[in-house]
């Protein structure tokens, strides 16, 4: 009994052992398979990454959307295309879903710096401008020689008040990448706010140059001519913004000032008119359709885009004053007075001169007031 005994549990020994030698074997064929499915999956996803890409560049966000979630659902843990998923979200004008994607990047990898980057632009989008410089400069910490990053943190300091610091962003990523036309554009803006057009006109010619494309910085460029009374050339970019963007509202406006400062009233009216087709809330834009009306001899047609301007912004003192010399004009010296009250409650510098003209109410020698350029 005890040899059959021990001749039993030996042969279960023998059983026993060949599973756990089988078993060791397994396991190593196993790993090896994984490793193969993995290396395979993260080829399947870095491809689907790159298809991605090429349909950014193409604008065809649907289909980047669509590929860069495939990466992902190939390989879930891609810090990469979770990054370039968020950044497409932001082409989309989506910048609540661009700011998840971006923190779900960041979690995956934290040393992702294009992805600190991009949640910055996120949080501009979303108004929140400390948070966007903030991520600005964990970018640049992670990668110090980073363009974009440069530009982003430019952008939050201009609009935190800190234009001069923003200047020196703008220039730093310029010098990083002088092609970089989003940072000479930015660069423009900045300038033009310090009232330093001549430098602001170099900038948008800058980027006009390496994005001649680009309807904001032909748009800009329009601007600084405006703003140094070069109308012309501020005529010839504003249809260049026109072309490139027909449905482009506040650079229809701007060639409307440009028309007008060259006494083509026909024009400057047609700008006006296509401008407050896209946008009806430009009181400005009526403001300045009255003053072309009253160019033209269409006194009523003035009246009602005055009286339009101010229903809009009732603050808008240009609209008064030009509303109560056409009323002057046409004899209502009472609705004159009224717009005169308007005014001075309004503590506007064009009170007293209105005031002038109903005390000179036999000399029409009337001035209406063009709204300025953007």
């Amino acid at each position: 009994m005890k040899r059959n005994f021990w001749r039993t549990c030996l042969g279960r020994t023998t059983v026993l052992s060949g599973i756990l030698l089988w078993g060791t074997g397994f396991i190593q064929q196993f790993a090896d398979e994984v490793k193969k499915r993995q290396s395979a999956a993260q080829t399947e996803a870095y491809h689907l990454n790159q298809v991605g890409l090429a349909h950014i560049r193409q604008a065809e966000y649907s289909k980047a959307l669509q590929a860069f979630q495939q990466a992902i659902w190939v390989r879930p843990d891609y810090a990469a295309a979770y990054h370039n998923l968020s950044a497409t979200f932001g082409a989309l004008g989506e910048p609540e879903r661009q700011k998840e994607f971006a923190e779900r990047a960041l979690a995956l990898d934290p040393n992702l710096a294009e992805a600190h980057n991009n949640l910055g632009t996120a949080y501009g989008k979303l108004g929140q401008f400390e948070q966007q410089r903030d991520a600005a400069l964990h970018a640049l910490r992670l990668k110090p020689d980073y363009a974009e990053a440069y530009n982003n943190l430019g952008f939050a300091l201009s609009q935190l008040g800190e234009v001069v610091a923003a200047i020196g962003c703008y220039e730093r990523a310029i010098v990083i990448r002088s092609s970089y036309a989003a940072a000479h554009h930015n660069l423009s803006t900045a300038l033009g706010n310090l009232g330093l057009w001549n430098q602001a006109l170099d900038a948008a010619r800058q980027a006009v140059t390496h994005s001649p494309r680009w309807p904001d910085a032909v748009h800009n460029l329009s601007i600084a001519y405006a703003r140094l009374g070069r109308w012309s050339e501020a005529a010839e970019a504003g249809k260049g913004a026109v072309r490139l963007k027909p449905d482009f509202a506040s650079a229809r406006y701007q060639l409307g000032v440009a028309y007008g400062n060259l006494g083509q009233y026909q024009e400057e009216m047609r700008e006006y008119q296509a401008a407050l087709r896209l946008r009806p809330d430009l009181a400005d834009a009526e403001n300045n359709l009255g003053v072309a009306y009253m160019a033209l001899g269409r006194l009523k047609k003035a009246i009602g885009a005055f009286r339009r301007a101010i229903r809009i912004n009732p603050s808008l003192a240009n609209a008064h004053y030009n509303l109560g010399l056409i009323l002057l004009a046409a004899g209502n010296r009472v609705g004159a007075l009224q717009q005169y009250a308007m005014l001075r409650d309004l503590q506007s510098s064009l009170a007293p001169r209105l005031l002038q003209e109903l005390q000179n109410a036999y000399t029409l020698r009337l001035s209406p007031q063009r709204s300025p350029a953007t």
